[in-house]
């Protein structure tokens, strides 16, 4: 169970970094079953606990994925984490690559 979390960690850390346009953070051997992706810079630079992230609402709001986005190390840095688990699957996070695109390409435009 460890090594298919891991692997579908590692495969899905990889096809969200190419729909982010950004490299991997770490090391494969630093995976286990969570990722993290960079973002391209935020256009906002809210701080605050409890203030999401644009991004993270639409996604929420317009897809239904619930993905944590995190302002790090400080705004306008951020970063989206994922966790692999046995009810994911390859194609939700092929879902989450999609809608990630989408999202960020119309922030581009706004």
């Amino acid at each position: 169970l460890m090594e298919r979390n891991r692997a579908l960690a590692l495969a899905a850390r990889e096809l969200l970094c190419v729909a982010a346009g950004s490299t991997p953070v770490c090391p494969d051997e630093m995976i286990g079953s969570l990722a993290s992706v960079m973002l391209p810079d935020s256009p906002t630079v809210e701080t605050g606990w409890r203030v999401r992230d644009p991004i993270q609402g639409r996604l929420f709001d317009g897809w239904s994925i619930e993905v944590p986005i995190m302002r790090w190390p400080a705004p306008p840095k951020r970063l989206l984490r994922i966790s692999a688990q046995l009810y994911n699957s390859p194609e939700q996070y092929s879902r989450l690559a999609q809608a990630l695109r989408e999202e960020l390409a119309a922030e581009r435009l706004r």
